[in-house]
């Protein structure tokens, strides 16, 4: 017990995990978990938040590369989404943001239900010169039960940082 004790105050708060159904799980910031999976091209990550104090999934989002596009943040980008193989759906992503890199973080606007999910396929117009996305989201169920769990608990999701006081 008291090796326990002892060694777990070295522990680093800070989560970074990836479930066996390949859904990675980290913190971010003292408040906030998000769920990540990647792309089966590897080339694009669909991300889903999740916050304290209610720990509830929200706020999808993708990053892909920006490829032979430039558009700028506030640009519109039409596609189609498809859920498990359902009648495909219109969605028009927002650009959030371009990465140092030239990564788009693109947000979805009325979106399709994800939460039962298990292929989720994401095509562009013909005029848009952005990859294609398959992302296989099984899984995600488990995940976002293992999400909430470290959410609700009493956990610190992030190491505080350590300030310098000068007297």
């Amino acid at each position: 017990i008291l090796l326990l004790a002892v060694s777990s105050s070295f522990l680093s708060a800070d989560i970074e995990l990836r479930t066996i159904d390949n859904w990675g799980i980290s913190s971010w910031g003292n408040e906030t978990l998000i769920m990540q999976k990647t792309s089966d091209n590897h080339q694009s990550n669909l991300y889903i938040e999740m916050d304290r104090p209610f720990c509830i999934c929200t706020d999808p989002v993708i990053t892909t590369p920006s490829g032979e596009t430039n558009y700028n943040i506030g640009d519109r980008i039409e596609a189609v989404i498809t859920i498990d193989n359902y009648k495909p759906k219109k969605v028009v992503f927002d650009v959030k943001n371009i990465f140092d890199d030239g990564a788009y973080l693109l947000k979805p606007k009325y979106y399709p239900s994800l939460r039962y999910a298990e292929i989720i396929k994401i095509k562009f117009s013909q005029n848009v010169a952005l990859d294609d996305m398959l992302f296989n989201t099984k899984g995600m169920q488990n995940a976002m039960k293992q999400s909430e769990s470290i959410c609700f608990s009493d956990y610190q999701l992030k190491e505080p940082e350590i300030e310098d006081v000068k007297i």
